[in-house]
């Protein structure tokens, strides 16, 4: 293909994160109301891409995709380490989020390490 490992290497330092709005119980189904609070993160190398605004209405007929966080550093332990910071200061009251869940994924040991994340991460992580 031609392509040098920089290139390559780059998408290494970048972490998307989606916040879809779903229940946090099993089985996963998208959490529908009204946005009361929203505080986003801000700052050099985050970038939030939604939306929502206060008293926007989240119904069930929807993609329950609706804020996606991007986070760019100089390595992967920065990007996670921004990703933790950018989630913390991230708030979205009135419709239920994976905010919780994604806070706990930064600190989870083979997230960080980046072993055995497949398609099967949520379940093993959540032992459904």
């Amino acid at each position: 293909m031609g392509m040098r490992l920089e290139t390559v290497s780059f998408w290494v330092r970048n972490l998307t994160i989606f916040d879809p709005f779903y229940t946090i119980y099993w089985p996963l189904t998208p959490a529908t109301g009204i946005i009361y609070t929203l505080e986003l993160p801000k700052g050099k190398g985050i970038r939030i891409d939604t939306h929502l605004s206060p008293g926007f209405r989240v119904s069930s007929v929807y993609d329950p995709l609706l804020a996606k966080l991007i986070v760019h550093a100089g390595s992967r332990p920065l990007a996670i380490k921004l990703a933790e910071r950018a989630l913390r200061d991230m708030d979205i009251d009135g419709v239920t989020t994976m905010l919780p869940f994604l806070r706990a994924m930064m600190g989870y040991g083979p997230f960080r390490r980046r072993e055995g994340i497949n398609t099967a991460f949520l379940h093993e992580c959540l032992r459904l």
